[in-house]
């Protein structure tokens, strides 16, 4: 495929990239923007996806917790936390876990996050300021949970 070169201004530039995600490129930005990304479309076209469609939190966190715990020094870099989610969940995702939240990102990623977010309030896992960022690391306790599972 030839694809045209197009000149933006900085200013457009800036924005475009501002409204990108982690791995996004000018034209996924741009799809997105302009309604042409159909593989983000909600399976009834609907913003929001109704309730009880989507796997909750609680569904990934002895994942996490599982990963972890078989990781040197209890700790993992968050891209193969989501890796370690994706292997384990594909084929249970529903179609609504796999679309793109309005942000943009992928909704089942986004859920591990916030199970995250849970497991450090829970002081399960060590916060950002400890851990270092991008990193997820299971604290003493975070270790007892997980050898339960």
């Amino acid at each position: 495929m030839n694809l045209p070169t197009i000149r933006v201004s900085d200013e457009v530039d800036q924005e475009i990239r501002r409204q990108g995600g982690f791995g996004d490129t000018h034209d996924t930005v741009l799809r997105r923007v302009l309604g042409l990304d159909k593989k983000g479309a909600s399976p009834t076209g609907n913003k929001r996806a109704p309730h009880g469609s989507v796997t909750g939190t609680k569904a990934y966190r002895p994942i996490i917790l599982k990963a972890l715990l078989t990781a040197r020094n209890k700790a993992m870099h968050a891209a193969a936390v989501l890796d370690e989610v994706d292997k384990q969940m594909r084929g249970s995702f529903t179609p609504y876990d796999t679309e793109a939240t309005s942000s943009g990102a992928v909704r089942w990623q986004n859920k591990t996050q916030w199970a995250r977010e849970e497991l450090v309030q829970e002081g399960m896992l060590e916060p950002v300021a400890v851990a270092g960022r991008g990193v997820w690391k299971l604290t003493a306790k975070g270790v007892t949970e997980a050898q339960k599972l």
